[in-house]
């Protein structure tokens, strides 16, 4: 597996894209209007300051009807498990194990009406399938690149994520990265040598580490993206196709 960028790791500010519309969260009704080439010389915005705590993108985990959310509200000693479980055709969920469970987020899939090889994944907290989208990701078979987009912010996939072979690294909005080392039956994240998490890319379960819950946003939407990547037809199997897929058209590796 590779990821492939012209440029390194940066701060999340570096990458912005303004977003080219308002967009409804509703997936499947999507007219999505394509990014335009990046101007170097434009002004980028910052992002928001980070505090302690705060989820991806500088979103706190706190919900606008008042109440805290789970990972908001639940305190962590030791490692939490997770399992991602489908709930419908286009939508799965990512549950605690064991009973009670708990739903920490929701995960639907959609097309661009106007180019339906290329998928739009919607990203929530909570089991609201109609809520707020925390993040949206569009990637598939398309002229425009992928993108990973949060409230009206859109970043370029390229300089998101790089990588290659049996390791690849997530940038976050604060400027830390997240290595992950990706083996045959376990995916390691782990920030400055400290571990995040462990993902089984066969069972699709997530292993927790109490430091990690306050950015465990970035840990899924990279897990999700990873996967994607993982699943793909790489282009030792089907040739220059590979170069069809906007996040990986350059990839050799098994």
């Amino acid at each position: 597996m590779s990821w492939t960028t012209t440029e390194p790791l940066r701060s999340w500010s570096a990458l912005l894209k303004p977003k080219p519309k308002q967009r409804s969260d509703t997936p499947q009704t999507l007219p999505i209007t394509p990014l335009t080439p990046r101007n170097d010389d434009e002004t980028l915005p910052a992002w928001p300051s980070r505090s302690s705590g705060s989820g991806f993108m500088g979103i706190p985990h706190v919900r606008s009807d008042g109440p805290p959310s789970y990972a908001h509200a639940v305190s962590w000693s030791e490692p939490t498990s997770y399992r991602f479980v489908q709930e419908s055709a286009f939508s799965m969920s990512l549950v605690t194990q064991g009973e009670p469970s708990n739903t920490a987020y929701n995960i639907s899939v959609g097309v661009n009406v106007w180019m339906p090889s290329e998928h739009i994944t919607l990203v929530r907290r909570h089991a609201n399938p109609e809520g707020p989208a925390l993040a949206r990701l569009e990637m598939g078979i398309s002229s425009a690149s992928a993108t990973v987009t949060v409230g009206d912010q859109t970043m370029l996939l390229s300089g998101l994520m790089s990588g290659i072979h049996s390791s690849s690294s997530y940038l976050m909005n604060d400027g830390r990265v997240v290595k992950w080392k990706l083996r045959a039956t376990a995916w390691e994240a782990s920030l400055d040598n400290l571990p995040l998490a462990t993902f089984s890319p066969n069972s699709r379960s997530l292993i927790l580490q109490p430091r990690a819950h306050p950015d465990f946003d970035d840990i899924v939407i990279s897990v999700l993206i990873l996967m994607r990547e993982h699943l793909t037809p790489k282009s030792t199997r089907v040739g220059d196709a590979a170069g069809l897929f906007n996040y990986h058209p350059f990839s050799t590796s098994e």
